[in-house]
């Protein structure tokens, strides 16, 4: 409802459904495991064998279109932004030692729609994740509620923590 290029997506258990949106987005697609601790990785051909398909019928499991780009994470505190892009040789950077991090300023359109989001998910301080694909489309991907900062803080060299403790000496 706020104007954010979301990729298409599909949660299901059900393998036919699967296999049709597989089929549908050129067979490039990520699978997003709902369970904690599990990474996202991008689906093989090789796992859409019929064993691995019955057990997806176990569980509902997150599917998404795959979009190339650059990720980018917002952290929002309050009003202000830390936007970090992730520099990485992987196609999945959470599974890269050796990533970096590197401030940079958002279109003024996407950082509104960044401070939209949260705030209309009635987030003090979220993470957003962005996609910024090579002809320059922000995608959005999610909002964590309790997102991870440090080592963004340390590898990025920006005060998030000192930003959230402003803002929680501010409240009540």
């Amino acid at each position: 409802s706020l104007g954010c290029r979301i990729p298409n997506t599909l949660v299901s258990n059900h393998p036919e459904t699967l296999m049709s949106f597989f089929e549908q987005h050129g067979r490039d697609v990520l699978c997003k495991p709902l369970f904690s601790g599990f990474l996202p990785y991008r689906l093989q051909q090789l796992e859409l064998h019929p064993e691995a398909l019955q057990r997806l019928k176990q569980m509902p499991v997150q599917f998404q279109e795959y979009i190339s780009g650059e990720d980018i994470r917002v952290h929002v505190v309050g009003d202000q932004l830390f936007p970090t892009a992730i520099l990485t040789e992987t196609s999945m950077y959470k599974t890269d030692p050796d990533m970096r991090f590197e401030v940079i300023t958002l279109p003024d359109e996407i950082a509104q729609l960044c401070l939209d989001v949260a705030r209309q998910l009635g987030l003090l301080l979220a993470g957003i994740d962005l996609r910024r694909t090579l002809e320059g489309e922000y995608i959005f991907f999610e909002a964590n509620p309790s997102p991870q900062f440090m080592i963004f803080e340390q590898r990025a060299n920006i005060s998030i923590s000192d930003a959230l403790i402003d803002l929680l000496m501010l409240r009540d």
